[in-house]
């Protein structure tokens, strides 16, 4: 077996490139945030009444007077699986000299939303401010069956070719994205409000794979030869990037709200380590290394590599429209419109810096590269509603169906979301000023076959087709169980001060009443004197 000088290039290459393609698994939705909205299929867009109106709606934080609070969990189960096949198989006689391989040792993932906020009344309106932090809705760690290269007498005592068939697809990624959010919301009329979510983007990845520089008939998934694997590891941070969300929402009749926001594409940019470790038959050949001299493969399988990278992607623009009619009292039907941009992944691009390929005395630059993806904007229709039961209790339900952003031929176990429907329900327990929430969101199962794949390891080398490794049949389902807590403190309505009492008049002194005249004094009567005859 030989190799010309372009095959070692060609094996950091194609590492370089399908381990790129991973990153997706961050930017592919598995429903939306938020524990409210979920049990309602995700349409809240026209009544953003919640804290998660950070993401929803920013202007539905206007209705929000008072203090305010919010506190979610989604715990995500994506079950995917995979049985790889040549391209042009049979789909009724799939080949089963390859094993089944799932993620079931992926576990629950932690989707976490918190928020705070208060209300205050300015010239007369209310206006809202929010802080919150939040990650996108898709599960972010993937573990499939990882290769073992171990051998007894000359044999492997299980075949990567039998028993971890994707692993030139992907191993494991644990991937981690966060928005911290300053909202703003204010009620210019008692029936229109605004609002706009300012937003930092954290994110981590880590994902690991093989790559393999076979040349022998590399277009044949069973000819593929371990010995010549090389286990590819990618630790990058992004640098902290800044995004926004702005909302308007409308309350032309009493019973109808509309309500539309938009959130432009997020470019993302991350940098770390670099590890490549070759196997023996590959170390004789070639090695990879910095441009210290270091090996891209760190003695310590515990250490970072030495060598670097950087990884760059664009999440998509995300327009959302919807409308909520409540026809009576207790009773709120929502219906939701969402587009994702997700035309903006056309590629991947993965840079090394100062990475060099060492190959009989000479040294050459491992140049920056990318993988096509050619994905397309998705959109997704949402249906939901809610009754109170009684005062204490609200139930709710909802449906969600969503298309697939990657075409059939792009179609890969990194991240497996075909086009698919999601079933939501649950309730709200209404406690004084406090709600508790718990629900369940179920993806049933749906299977992709791929017979016809351009998902390749990659090459430089033009004369030689770079290996398929995306045809065979997927399955991908999943549920995830929802719960969270509300708290809403508006303030005490002023109590108009009464007027005080008038004053008691004071109490008038009687006149004196008065004095009687002096009694006149008798005029002293003379007597007459007698008339003598």
């Amino acid at each position: 077996m030989s190799f010309t000088s372009s095959r070692p290039v060609a094996l950091v290459t194609a590492g370089l490139v399908l381990v790129a393609g991973s990153a997706r698994a961050s930017g592919f939705y598995f429903g939306d945030n938020g524990a409210k909205a979920m049990m309602q299929g995700g349409a809240f867009t026209a009544q953003a009444d919640d804290l998660t109106a950070i993401m929803y709606n920013p202007a539905g934080l206007a209705q929000l007077d008072g203090w305010s609070f919010a506190a979610d969990v989604q715990l995500l189960n994506h079950q995917v699986n995979f049985l790889r096949q040549d391209p042009g198989f049979d789909p009724a006689n799939p080949n089963t000299l390859v094993n089944t391989v799932d993620n079931g040792k992926s576990g629950l993932f932690f989707l976490p939303f918190l928020g705070g906020s208060y209300g205050f009344k300015v010239a007369g309106r209310t206006l809202t401010v929010s802080l919150g932090v939040y990650g996108p809705p898709s599960q972010g760690r993937y573990v499939f069956p990882a290769p073992n290269y171990t051998k007894e007498m000359s044999r492997y005592l299980e075949s990567p070719r039998r028993f971890s068939p994707q692993r030139y697809s992907l191993i494991s990624n644990d991937i981690i994205i966060l928005y911290p959010s300053l909202s703003l919301a204010y009620a210019i009329h008692p029936r229109f409000m605004v609002g706009a979510s300012a937003q930092l983007v954290v994110s981590h990845f880590t994902f690991k794979q093989a790559i393999s520089a076979d040349p022998t008939n590399p277009m044949t998934q069973l000819a593929e030869n371990p010995e010549f694997d090389a286990l590819v590891d990618v630790n990058v941070s992004g640098q902290v990037g800044f995004t926004g969300i702005f909302g308007v929402l409308a309350r032309p009749l009493d019973w109808l709200s509309l309500g539309a926001s938009v959130r432009p594409p997020i470019p993302m940019k991350a940098t770390g380590s670099l590890g490549i470790a070759v196997t023996p038959e590959l170390s004789a050949l070639a090695r990879v290394q910095n441009g210290a001299g270091e090996s891209c493969a760190p003695a310590d399988p515990s250490q970072a590599s030495p060598c670097r990278a950087t990884l760059e992607v664009t999440l998509p623009l995300e327009l959302k429209f919807g409308v909520r009619a409540t026809p009576y009292e207790g009773l709120g039907i929502n219906a939701d419109f969402v587009y994702q941009g997700w035309q903006s992944v056309d590629q991947f691009l993965l840079t090394p810096q100062d990475v060099n390929m060492v190959l009989g005395g000479m040294t050459t630059p491992v140049e920056p590269f990318a993988i096509p993806k050619r994905w397309n904007g998705s959109f997704s229709g949402r249906l939901g509603a809610s009754y109170d039961v009684i005062k204490y209790l609200t139930v709710h339900a909802g449906f969600l169906f969503e298309t697939g952003a990657a075409p059939p031929e792009y179609y890969a176990i990194d991240f497996a979301h075909p086009t698919r429907v999601m079933v939501t329900g649950g309730v709200t327990g209404h406690l004084g000023p406090i709600d508790v929430l718990a629900g369940i969101a179920w993806a049933p199962n749906v299977q992709s076959v791929i017979t016809q794949s351009e998902v390749r390891r990659g090459s430089t080398d033009p004369t030689t087709p770079a290996g398929v490794v995306g045809a065979g049949i997927y399955n991908s389902g999943g549920f995830s169980i929802l719960l969270g807590v509300r708290g809403r403190f508006p303030p005490k309505p002023k109590v108009a001060e009464a007027e005080p009492p008038a004053a008691p008049a004071p109490a008038s002194t009687p006149a004196p009443a008065p004095e009687a005249a002096p009694a006149a004094t008798p005029t002293p009567t003379t007597p007459a004197k007698e008339t003598t005859p």
